[in-house]
């Protein structure tokens, strides 16, 4: 498990889920967590406005929140952030994957008695 804040598991294949795309056709993808997230995110945003503006109308927290959770700024913060560059695109081939940091290796250029 990998842990979270607080010693929350996060287990792997849920990350492995949160960051493929339904481009890959894998049969999962992150659109489920995206729901989740934006609901959340919409939840703490309320929360937060509630606390910093106690005095504003419903009416002024929901245009705030609604400033705060668009598209256009989650995309802005997103691209800021470089999450694009973790999200799997592609189907996922284990005959030619290896980390990224790693290099292929062929097996011609490995030292006598050691297998790949």
């Amino acid at each position: 498990f990998i842990y979270l804040k607080d010693h929350i598991p996060l287990i792997d294949v849920y990350i492995l889920q949160a960051l493929t795309s339904s481009e890959t056709q894998e049969g999962y993808d992150y659109e489920r967590f995206e729901h989740l997230g934006d609901s959340l995110l919409k939840y703490q945003s309320s929360v937060h406005l509630m606390f910093e503006y106690p005095s504003k109308s419903e009416g002024a927290l929901t245009y705030y929140r609604t400033a705060i959770v668009n598209n256009r700024n989650l995309a802005k913060l997103s691209e800021d952030a470089n999450i694009g560059g973790y999200v799997t695109k592609i189907s996922l081939n284990v005959k030619k994957w290896y980390p990224s940091g790693f290099k292929h290796v062929n097996k011609r250029h490995i030292s006598r008695g050691m297998m790949a």
